[in-house]
């Protein structure tokens, strides 16, 4: 079984600290991973490596094995640890399996941080490293539901069946102290109890933090959570001394403590998706109206905001819906019936009991005189009522010649009690008489009688007349401003039906739209009529104002929000004015068409800065805005803390800081600070990052080589790295040294050659077989050359497939296997093959559906099964070509029928080529009948087809009427007598017409006049 060997130097254990000990040579552990179970493949492998000595230290690494690795009985997965730090002692090892891929965060404040989608198998190992140290880990599935808080670590003790396979010092080494998701407020990420896991860092008090910024980090983290976060038992740690910000407020009341313009009672940036204040949200509400500026559309106006009572017609949107409503009431034409809450630009149409079915159109609500015939339905019962019979103008009314009573059925104005104008020679009421014009009839001289005219006090008002929007029956018909007059007086000009602005780009969303003109009465006078245009059109809105910050077209000129500015100071309360300190202006910058009021952020102003930056520098100005001048922060002369090195540093180390005065306007120089230096093996922190004799990297190192090893820095040979540790060098560990050759396109032996490696190959020299030989070239052995390999044997006398025998078993079919032919066979002898025996030979092709010459086609020449005929007329029969007895020839197997004699039935009876002959006049015409029964046709057989007869059959005769034919086909004409013929309305009948002779021959009131009865 092949080894798989994997080096993993310092790379993989970067957060792994583990204890130094004197030793010639570094300490090495080899693990090697295996699995126990074919059905349990996983595709990646985290590997833990814990050091159980204090300070505790872990590492991981996601691994993916190849192939060949981790199936039973395979490869195993060996991994070489070699920590830049050499180490003895206890060391825990967890494996985890992964049917998916998994990654480690190891740079995170919980390093290392790893996880996968789908945990299947894990395996433990306990060890103690003493030199070179070898451990298997043995990777057995895992039931499900055993890593409930996704951490990869299994809690032992609640699920033994998780940890079965485990001996129990590995089991208690990998024990998840909390795998369940706890009731708990996540203060900051990560969150839940996969924070508390085994394989995470020794857990810090703010003491042991100190200045080191990963463990600054981490103990944020880590602090007042509640959990035992490294499972060791310890005590949770306080948070109440942390503000790592410097703004003076402590975790966890501090939302972020990374930020210093973050904590409790920092002022609120509006629109920054900031949360500045911790009051856990990130918008404003400036106008303290309850609606937040992400969603009023103007934040400065408590008046506005969504869901507001919208007040029509004062100027205001107060309900952010873009529109001031117009002040009209639910009753649009006055009719009486409401249509309730109806936008402008609808149709105003309401459904349902007592509701306007066309709230546009006064002499349509429900109840109304419904107009037969019109198309309308006026009393909005869902129909319009049907007229009367023989109502033809639709007015109503019967006409009286179908025994109605309006006089004039061709005019709608013309009926029974209509008003009825005077001296128009037109008898519009049907009294039989035009109404007399007289001063004392027509006090208003518009042609109408008093008792007629809705009022004879006013010419402009009689029925006819055009209507107006005002309120009052113009025509008198009963209804006033019916038809939706757009007019209010007359000689006035009429108003659009349809009013207002279409958008001028559909790119830009904008106020205007499209309405219908309507007759109404605006709120509060309700009495007073008026032409109201429902649209809104160009210029009604203006964008002048900030109010119209929305991302909409106000003015609709095709731009939206253009040139909108407004004031701004974002500078505490009592300071805008006050030493530096000055407002400025922000610009409109709402998203389109979101309606939603929004400006961006206050430019040219000056606000005084906020801590840690100090509010007052050394300038002569009043920079904090408190009328005071380079003062610090209890009123004394100013001094800053100063370095000439990085302010992180101060304090850790050798590193102080100094102090600089202010005098007139200038700062001294900085007096007092230590700053960093090289870090030395000498035990003291130099640097000033943390840690003595180290680096924010770690401990400080050198490169270094065995002494008296040859190779150093040839090939794969490099150096190692020497710690330094309690203020001395220790041993060098990592290098790497010569070791035997492999073909690898590495110099693994150091000498200065690569892959300088050559073998035998092919197959072993039996019979035609040889060996060759390759060469190792760019890490992969090269083509083998000269190899002759085994093929299969052939009749030559030569052992071509290597086996030691030659020729062997050599039959070989010859012949055909087609058609009625069959193979023989040939066999192997000396090299030769014999001649052909057994099979059936080929013959020369004949008709008898076999084939006879084995080409793979039958009866070829020959047209056997084609169709053919024999006879003529009613004796032709159809067949088939068939082969003749001796399959020479092929013959047509159709036969004849008999002939009989020939009679009138369209077929040749007698099989001599002709039709119905004997039968001349078949086909010629003919006709039958007399009078109105005559009917023409053509002669045809008889039924026994024995002659030829017509086929043309009589009508049938009616009653014999005045029109000058013979209609019973009795060959007379107009016989009977005049009643019979002409009813009552003649008294004789004369050239086929009926006539009169004296007025009693016509009925009712008509009388004879030229023979004809007429009115």
């Amino acid at each position: 079984m092949t080894t798989a060997r994997r080096r993993l130097r310092s790379a993989l254990l970067p957060s792994l600290f583990l204890c130094a000990c004197s030793s010639s040579t570094p300490a090495r552990l080899v693990v090697r991973l295996s699995s126990a179970e074919s059905s349990v493949r996983p595709k990646t492998v985290v590997l833990y490596v814990r050091d159980d000595g204090p300070p505790r230290a872990v590492g991981a690494r996601a691994l993916t094995p190849s192939p060949t690795e981790l199936v039973p009985g395979g490869a195993a997965l060996e991994l070489t640890l070699e920590p830049s730090i050499p180490f003895l002692g206890a060391v825990t090892l967890y494996a985890v399996g992964c049917a998916e891929a998994a990654t480690c965060a190891l740079d995170a404040p919980t390093a290392p941080d790893c996880v996968c989608a789908n945990v299947i198998s894990i395996g433990a190992a306990t060890t103690t490293v003493s030199g070179h140290t070898t451990v298997g880990v043995v990777l057995t599935s895992l039931p499900p539901g055993c890593d409930p808080d996704g951490d990869l670590s299994v809690d032992c003790d609640a699920r033994v069946d998780c940890c079965a396979s485990l001996n129990p010092e590995a089991a208690a080494a990998v024990d998840d102290c909390l795998d369940a998701r706890p009731i708990l407020p996540c203060l900051s990420p990560p969150c839940g109890t996969a924070i508390a896991s085994p394989f995470r860092p020794t857990e810090v008090t703010p003491e042991q933090a100190g200045t080191d910024p990963l463990l600054v980090r981490r103990n944020l983290v880590f602090c007042a959570d509640a959990f035992d976060n490294d499972c060791v038992g310890g005590p949770v740690i306080d948070c109440a001394r942390i503000d790592a910000d410097d703004d003076g407020s402590y975790v966890p009341e501090d939302c972020d403590d990374g930020l210093g313009t973050v904590y409790p009672g920092a002022p609120e940036i509006c629109g920054d998706a900031v949360d500045q204040n911790c009051d856990g949200e990130t918008a404003c509400d400036e106008d303290e109206d309850g609606s937040p500026s992400t969603e009023d559309c103007d934040d400065t106006d408590d008046r506005r905001a969504p869901g507001n009572l919208e007040i029509c017609g004062d100027g205001v949107d107060q309900d952010c819906d873009l529109i001031d409503r117009l002040c009209v009431t639910d009753d649009l034409d006055r009719d009486g019936s409401p249509c309730p809450g109806v936008l402008p630009n609808s149709d105003h149409r309401c459904a349902g009991p007592g509701l306007d079915c066309n709230d546009l159109e006064a002499s349509v609500h429900p109840g109304a005189p419904e107009r037969c015939g019109d198309g309308i339905d006026q009393d909005c019962d869902g129909v319009d009522l049907p007229c009367q019979r023989d109502d033809v103008d639709l007015d109503g009314e019967r006409g009286q010649l179908s025994g109605g009573t309006d006089c004039n059925d061709g005019d709608a104005g013309i009926f029974t009690g209509a008003p009825d104008k005077c001296g128009d020679g037109i008898d519009q009421d049907c009294t039989g008489l035009d109404a007399v014009c007289s001063p004392d009839l027509d006090a208003d001289g518009d042609g109408f009688r008093a008792e007629d005219d809705c009022d004879d006090g006013s010419s402009a008002r009689a029925p006819g007349a055009v209507e107006h929007c005002n309120g009052i029956d113009d025509d008198c018909d009963g209804v006033p401003d019916e038809g939706n007059p757009l007019t209010n007086a007359p000689g006035g000009a009429a108003q659009p039906v349809v009013c207002g602005s279409r958008c001028p780009s559909r790119e830009e969303p904008c106020t205007c739209f499209e309405a219908p003109s309507v007759c109404t009465a605006l709120e509060p006078n309700l009495a007073l009529k008026v032409v109201v245009c429902l649209g809104v059109a160009a210029g009604a809105n203006l964008e002048t104002e900030s109010a119209h910050c929305n991302g909409i077209d106000d003015d609709c000129d095709g731009a939206r929000d253009e040139d909108l500015r407004r004031p701004c100071y974002d500078g505490p309360a009592m300071t805008e004015g006050v030493g530096r300190c000055r407002g400025g202006t922000q610009g409109c910058n709402s998203e389109r068409g979101s309606g939603i009021l929004s400006f961006g952020a206050c430019e040219q102003q000056y606000i005084p800065p906020i801590a840690p930056t100090p509010p007052e520098i050394c300038n002569l100005m009043d920079d904090d805005c408190d009328a005071q001048v380079d003062e610090d922060a209890q009123g004394g002369p100013y001094v800053e803390v100063c370095s000439d090195f990085p302010m992180a540093l101060v304090g850790a180390g050798i590193c102080r800081a100094g102090l600089r005065t202010c005098n007139n306007g200038a700062l001294s120089e900085c007096d007092g600070d230590v700053g960093p230096q090289p870090e030395t093996c000498d035990g003291v922190d130099s640097d000033c990052v943390g840690g003595v004799d180290a680096t924010e990297r770690g401990p400080i190192r050198m490169r270094c080589y065995p002494d008296g090893v040859d190779g150093r820095g040839v090939g794969a040979c490099m150096d190692g790295t020497a710690v330094c540790f309690g203020g001395q060098w220790q041993a060098c560990g990592g290098a790497i040294t010569p070791m035997p050759e492999a073909c690898n396109n590495v110099d693994d032996d150091c000498d200065g050659a690569v892959d300088d490696l050559m073998r035998a190959c092919g197959h072993a020299a039996v019979g035609a077989c040889r060996r060759g030989m390759e060469r190792c070239q760019g890490g992969r052995w090269a083509v083998c050359q000269g190899d002759v390999a085994p093929v299969g044997e052939v009749c030559n006398n030569v052992d071509d497939d290597c086996n030691g025998s030659v020729d062997e078993n050599l039959v070989t079919a010859c012949g055909s296997a087609v058609g009625v032919c069959s193979e023989g066979t040939q066999t192997c002898a000396g090299g030769s093959l014999s001649a052909c025996v057994g099979g059936v030979m080929a013959t020369a092709e004949s008709c008898n559906r076999l084939d006879d010459d084995c080409d793979g086609t039958q009866d070829e020449g020959f047209d056997m099964g084609s169709n053919c005929s024999a006879g003529a007329g009613a004796c032709l029969r159809q067949g088939m070509r068939v082969c003749t007895a001796d399959g020479r020839a092929v013959v047509c197997g159709a036969v004849a029928g008999p002939a009989s004699p020939e009679i009138c039935n369209g077929l040749d009876d007698d099989c001599d080529g002709s039709t119905d002959q004997g039968f001349a006049d078949l086909g010629s015409a003919c006709n039958a009948g007399i009078g109105a029964c005559l009917r023409q046709g053509m002669r045809v057989c008889s039924a026994n087809g024995s002659a030829v007869v017509c086929g043309a059959i009589p009508g049938l005769g009616s009653a014999e009427s005045c029109n000058g034919l013979d209609d019973d086909c009795d060959r007379s004409t107009d016989e009977g007598s005049v009643l019979d013929l002409c009813g009552a309305r003649a008294d004789a009948c004369n050239q086929g017409l009926c006539r009169c002779g004296d007025s009693d021959a016509c009925r009712e009131d008509r009388r004879c006049n030229s023979g004809q009865c007429s009115n």
